[in-house]
């Protein structure tokens, strides 16, 4: 229920929007945390604005908005942020905002009051663990997060991710950690690409890569957690490639519970990373030079 209301008040300041602004104008709401709730702005400039987030929460104050060329950023709630791209005169926009904040400043700081920040833990939908051996890539094992995410979409998302790794033959050696959109999961993929020595293998290891899937609606969290991420999956990596020469027999299938236990300890230890964006050094005067530069309207 609390979520339809959520949705139902997003979708009646939206229509506000665009009625106010007659559809001539672009728009994004955020929470503090980085997650997107909606957006009409493009992935590019919105990925450009959402870095600032941390600084706005430190600059702008609840009630309050920064004006900079045709953007508006509007702190509506201490939670909740409003970019807005319109090419309306300012005192037009000036009253626009003094109504969405009659209308739904109240409304939305109680309902999304009661939403928790949480842990990254809490939005993966699951950890995939493939491997392309001798007989080409295999799903080895997953753990799930989410039961949307069935046996048979374990197995979709690690051919996508081992198929991408025949393109990226370097990054397994290199350890390479990258993210790829899942759009039919609504998800986001943070892939870590290493390689597993085996002595059967041709060229001595085989390719290898942990796949988590995350809500798309988070990902300037995951962006923003980049390094965190990186850490944790270095460490992890001699765990399961141990695991997995323990475990493979050429020939012979892997069961599929021989790498859930490490792969629900990696979920234990990425749930230790707080649903905060990573605050920056960037200074107010260098975020305005940024937004200067957006390219849109």
């Amino acid at each position: 229920m609390l979520v339809f209301e959520i949705m139902h008040t997003i979708d009646s300041l939206s229509s506000f929007l665009e009625n106010q602004t007659q559809k001539n104008a672009k728009y994004a709401f955020l929470l503090d945390t980085g997650l997107i709730i909606k957006s009409t702005i493009s992935e590019e400039n919105l990925m450009q604005l959402v870095k600032f987030i941390p600084r706005i929460c430190k600059e702008v104050k609840p009630g309050t908005y920064l004006h900079k060329s045709k953007l508006y950023i509007y702190r509506l709630t201490s939670q909740f942020i409003i970019f807005l791209l319109t090419n309306k005169e300012h005192q037009d926009v000036d009253a626009i905002l003094e109504e969405v904040a009659d209308r739904y400043s109240l409304k939305i700081s109680r309902e999304f009051n009661l939403q928790s920040q949480g842990t990254i833990g809490h939005i993966i939908k699951t950890i995939v663990f493939s491997v392309t051996t001798e007989r080409g890539p295999e799903l080895m094992d997953w753990m799930v997060n989410d039961h949307a995410v069935g046996d048979k979409d374990a197995y979709k998302i690690a051919m996508k991710t081992m198929l991408n790794l025949t393109d990226e033959i370097e990054g397994a050696k290199n350890r390479v950690l990258f993210f790829q959109p899942f759009l039919s999961y609504n998800s986001l993929g943070i892939s870590y690409l290493f390689q597993i020595p085996y002595p059967g293998a041709r060229g001595g290891a085989f390719d290898s890569a942990i796949t988590i899937l995350v809500d798309f609606q988070h990902r300037p969290i995951i962006y923003s957690s980049y390094k965190e991420l990186e850490d944790i999956l270095q460490k992890f990596e001699p765990l399961i490639a141990k695991k997995f020469q323990e475990t493979y027999i050429e020939d012979a299938c892997v069961k599929s519970d021989d790498f859930n236990g490490i792969l629900i300890d990696l979920h234990n230890r990425i749930n230790t990373i707080q649903m905060k964006m990573v605050d920056s050094e960037i200074l107010m005067d260098e975020m305005l030079d940024a937004i200067r530069a957006l390219n849109e309207l």
